[in-house]
C-alpha cells in the first residue's frame, strides 16, 4: 500500500474523531490518575495509549527496546525501565509532554474486543478474574447457581459476562470504553491505528517516526473471523447487543466502526 494511501487513511481517521469531539465540546484533561494507560518513552519522545486487548503487550515489548543503543552482538536488548506512565509525572511535565511528544494508539472493532476480553479472562485459566469478577457475575446473574460455581467463578458464560457489563456499567480496563482510557477529545493523537490493518499501520507508523531500524513490531493473530463472532454472539439476545451498542457508542462512532457491524445478521432490524 502506498504512502499516500496510508497518509489519507490517517487523515480520515483523525477527521472522524474531530467531528465527534466537536459535538462533545470536551477539551480539558481528566484527573492525573486516569492517565495511567498512557505509556511514555522519553528517549523516543513517544506517548502510547495502551488499550488492553488491542496488541498492547506487543507494543510494550516493541517499545521497550533501547532505541539506538539496544543491540549487543547484533541482538536487540529489552529494557523495560525505558517507559513510565504519564500519571507518574507532575502536572507541568504532563502538559509539556502532551504538547511535544508524538502520541499514538491502536483500537479494534468493539464487539471483537469484548469477545477477546471474555476469552482471555474467563475461558483461559485466570484465577484473579475468576475470584474478582467471576464469582460476583455468577452470584448476580445465574439463577439457581451451585455453591461450587458461586465459590470458584470459573465457568462464567459469555451471556453472563455481557449482562454484567450491560447492567452494572462497571468497566475493568480490559473492557473499558476507549475514550475512558485514552481521552480522545482531550489528547490530540498524531496516529490512530486499527488492529484490523495493523500489518500496514505498524510499519508505516515506525517508519514515520524514523525508528524502524531499532523497533520491530511483531503482531500476533488477533482479529476474530466473522464465524467466530457469530458463534459467540448468537447466544446473546438482540436486546443486549443493542444495549452494548449504546454503552460503547463512542467507540463505534469515533473510530468509524459501523454498528452492529459483524453482528447485523443476528439483530436484523431490531436496532
Amino acid at each position: 500500500m502506498s504512502e499516500e494511501v496510508l497518509l489519507r487513511r490517517q487523515d480520515e481517521r483523525k477527521l472522524t474523531i474531530n467531528r465527534f469531539c466537536q459535538k462533545q465540546k470536551v477539551t480539558r484533561l481528566p484527573n492525573r490518575k486516569s492517565l495511567e494507560n498512557l505509556v511514555v518513552i522519553d528517549q523516543a519522545e513517544i506517548i502510547y495509549c495502551a488499550i488492553p486487548k488491542v496488541a498492547s503487550t506487543e507494543w510494550r515489548e516493541a517499545l521497550s527496546v533501547e532505541l539506538g543503543h539496544g543491540r549487543i552482538q547484533g541482538k536487540k536488548v529489552q529494557n523495560r525501565t525505558l517507559w513510565k506512565h504519564l500519571n507518574e509525572y507532575s502536572i507541568k511535565n504532563i502538559t509539556e509532554k502532551l504538547n511535544k511528544f508524538h502520541k499514538f494508539l491502536f483500537v479494534r472493532e468493539p464487539f471483537a474486543r469484548l469477545l477477546s476480553a471474555y476469552k482471555s479472562k474467563f475461558v483461559a485459566s485466570n484465577e484473579y478474574y475468576f475470584k474478582t469478577y467471576g464469582r460476583k457475575i455468577i452470584q448476580d446473574f445465574r439463577k439457581n447457581a451451585t455453591e461450587h460455581a458461586k465459590n470458584t467463578g470459573d465457568d462464567v458464560t459469555f451471556l453472563e459476562f455481557l449482562k454484567y457489563i450491560a447492567v452494572t456499567r462497571f468497566y475493568d480496563e480490559h473492557w473499558r470504553p476507549y475514550d475512558e482510557i485514552c481521552h480522545m477529545c482531550s489528547v490530540n493523537y498524531d496516529f490512530i491505528g486499527h488492529l484490523e490493518t495493523i500489518e500496514e499501520d505498524a510499519p508505516f507508523f515506525l517508519n514515520e517516526l524514523g525508528i524502524d531500524d531499532y523497533v520491530t513490531f511483531k503482531s500476533g493473530r488477533r482479529s476474530h473471523t466473522s464465524s467466530e463472532l457469530l458463534k459467540y454472539y448468537s447466544q446473546i439476545p438482540p436486546s443486549y447487543i443493542n444495549r452494548l451498542g449504546k454503552i460503547y457508542f463512542k467507540d463505534f462512532e469515533m473510530f468509524g466502526y459501523p454498528f452492529p457491524g459483524p453482528l447485523k445478521s443476528i439483530i436484523g432490524d431490531s436496532t
